[in-house]
């Protein structure tokens, strides 16, 4: 007996391929799946949100900051729109072996113009939902002070309901629970039914609600003015121990989806703490106001981040309305690389990266991208069919992972460049994100060969071009806006 992929309630085939019989079993009750949220409910929850909490409300307590994001908004959506970039003149040349690497104290003086927030950690590599959820779990189960969660989806399906009770429980408990979600998202996310078996009797919650009920859970969502989001998501236990990368809170994370997370030890946390604060304070009523106030008058936590033997440097670099870190380090890391370029990244959409990773093709560099070989977004994925055509007739190497891969991690020569950041308009210059830059020989190498030469091996080398029509460069145009 086989069960058919898709919901639970759908029927067992059974084929005897000697006999040329085959039959089908139909489960014996038929159910439908259960919501707390009325299609009324959600479309006015939908409203309120979007309009009322996001351009009414939002502007009134933060209207700096909401200036500021119409301008970054306006200006990277014009700056989008361009032109093909050329391909590499003449024969494309063979990769370079002499192992020179680029000038990593150099590299990291360009990086202090970014960012100079460069502090001590413990790093450890997370890779897939079963090493992030029983790592985050059993430490969630532990957590005698804190627990702080600042994410861009927390799902309504069981899996995530499980987790939803975890912290419920330990706020009832005594621990100090707080979450930080986007508003819009984890909305919208009530509308994606689960895609794995679920009970009979379940029934899915409105999260929000169900956080709070009979818990002592604060959760507080950021506003989405003129469409722009926090994507960033970073998870604070006890002060101690943190999390970063791709990963929300949903069934697909945990099951199907490949991705990663890194958790943090030391200085860094006490960092990640008062940016957690100065966030909280944003979506709070003071807006912008309660924003600036928390960042001048709060400290960084030094009590129990002390710096330990055997710690790395780990370089905090963020995406903001107008600051865009993230972008012009992938970017100037781009133009060193002397040895590598190995890239994975779910939604690639940005012309500037694309040409850079052409140059340094063009330079002898071994330059490799995965791709997902199945996309949530299918805009998105016809984008990444055209990318690949484009950096295949370029000596590329493109690999499309037997899968969806969420992961956003790059490889230039020996820095690595780890957090939730996509290679898209949005998240390098419009959303909130946030990256790790790290040199460490031993994460570096860890990063190698646990994730990229694993999902080399994992996935399908393109080995021709694709043949596309007029509607996927009319996508192609869309996807900038991305």
């Amino acid at each position: 007996l086989f069960p058919l992929i898709g919901r639970p309630l759908q029927p067992y085939l059974f084929v005897d391929v000697k006999n040329n019989y085959s039959t089908t079993l139909q489960l014996p009750e038929y159910y439908e799946l259960k919501k707390q949220m009325s299609e009324l409910g959600f479309s006015m929850s939908f409203i309120y949100s979007f309009f009322i909490k996001s351009h009414f409300f939002a502007i009134i307590k933060a209207p700096f900051t909401s200036v500021h994001r119409l301008l970054s908004l306006t200006t990277n959506s014009l700056m989008a729109i361009s032109t093909p970039k050329p391909d590499i003149e003449g024969p494309i040349p063979p990769i370079n072996t002499s192992g020179e690497t680029m000038d990593m104290a150099d590299f990291n003086t360009y990086l202090d113009t970014l960012s100079k927030r460069v502090y001590k950690a413990d790093v450890g590599l997370l890779i897939d939902g079963e090493e992030f959820f029983s790592h985050f779990i059993l430490n969630a189960n532990k957590a005698t002070h804190s627990i702080f969660i600042r994410l861009y989806i927390f799902g309504a399906d069981p899996y995530a309901v499980r987790l939803a009770d975890v912290l419920k429980e330990k706020s009832n408990e005594g621990v100090q629970v707080r979450l930080i979600l986007d508003d819009l998202n984890t909305l919208l996310n009530f509308k994606k039914e689960p895609d794995l078996t679920y009970p009979k009797d379940f029934v899915m919650p409105n999260i929000k609600s169900y956080l709070k009920e009979d818990s002592k859970v604060k959760v507080r969502t950021r506003p989405n003015t003129w469409g722009t989001f926090d994507h960033s998501k970073v998870i604070i236990i006890d002060r101690d121990l943190a999390y970063t990368g791709g990963m929300n809170f949903a069934e697909e994370y945990r099951y199907t989806w490949h991705d990663m997370m890194v958790s943090l030890r030391g200085p860094v946390v006490g960092r990640l703490v008062k940016d957690f604060y100065e966030s909280w304070s944003f979506v709070g009523w003071g807006g912008d106001y309660a924003s600036l106030y928390r960042q001048i008058f709060s400290k960084r936590q030094r009590e129990q981040n002390i710096e330990k033997p055997g710690m790395v440097d780990v370089r905090l670099l963020y995406t903001t309305p107008g600051t865009a870190q993230i972008f012009h380090a992938h970017l100037e890391a781009i133009k060193r690389a002397k040895k590598r370029i190995y890239i994975e990244n779910a939604y690639f959409g940005d012309d500037r990266i694309l040409e850079g990773i052409l140059e340094a093709r063009a330079r002898g560099v071994d330059v490799r991208v995965i791709f997902p070989s199945k996309n949530d977004v299918s805009v998105m994925h016809k984008n990444n069919i055209i990318m690949a055509n484009k950096l295949f007739k370029n000596g590329v190497k493109v690999y499309f992972y037997r899968g969806m891969t969420h992961v956003k991690a790059a490889l230039y020569d020996d820095w690595a460049l780890v957090g939730s950041a996509n290679f898209d308009k949005m998240s390098l210059f419009v959303n909130k994100e946030m990256s790790l830059g790290i040199s460490d020989e031993k994460f570096v190498n860890e990063l190698e060969t646990r994730l990229f030469e694993k999902d080399f091996a994992n996935s399908d080398l393109m080995e021709e071009e694709f043949d596309l029509g007029l509607g996927y460069h009319i996508v192609q145009a869309l996807a900038a806006q991305f």
